[in-house]
C-alpha cells in the first residue's frame, strides 16, 4: 500500500485561541423606565464614593436600547431613552459633583437586551 505523505514533516496540532474574557460587569446599571426616586440616591452615593477615590475619574454613560424593526425606528428609540434616562442620570452625576467634562453619554443598540437599559461605566 502507497502512503503519499510518507516523508513529508508532520505538521503540529495547533488548539484554536480560547474564548475572549466576558465584558466587565457595569459600575452601576438602571432598567430604564425606573422611577427616579428609586436611582438617584444610590447614583449620587455612587458617583460622591467614586470621586472621593479617584478625583479624576471618568463617567461613561451608556445608553442601551434593544433592536428596533427598522433603522429609522431603532434611531428613534435611542433618541426617546437618552433624552428621558440618560440624560437624567447625567445630570444627578453632575448634580453629586462631578464636574461636566468628566461625563460622557454614549447610545448604542443592545439586541441581547430586551428592555433598554442605563448603563455606568467608569475610566
Amino acid at each position: 500500500m502507497f502512503n503519499p505523505d510518507a516523508g513529508k514533516p508532520p505538521k503540529p496540532y495547533i488548539p484554536p485561541a480560547p474564548p475572549a474574557k466576558p465584558a466587565p460587569a457595569p459600575f452601576l446599571q438602571i432598567v430604564a423606565g425606573t422611577p427616579r426616586e428609586e436611582w438617584g440616591p444610590a447614583v449620587e452615593r455612587s458617583t460622591k464614593l467614586a470621586l472621593s477615590r479617584r478625583p479624576g475619574i471618568l463617567f461613561i454613560v451608556s445608553v442601551l436600547s434593544p433592536e428596533a424593526a427598522s433603522p429609522a425606528a431603532q434611531v428613534k428609540s435611542l433618541e426617546t431613552l437618552t433624552q428621558q434616562d440618560g440624560q437624567a442620570v447625567a445630570d444627578r452625576i453632575v448634580a453629586a459633583g462631578a464636574p461636566a467634562s468628566q461625563v460622557q453619554i454614549e447610545a448604542k443598540t443592545d439586541p441581547s437586551s430586551p428592555k433598554g437599559r442605563i448603563r455606568i461605566d467608569l475610566r
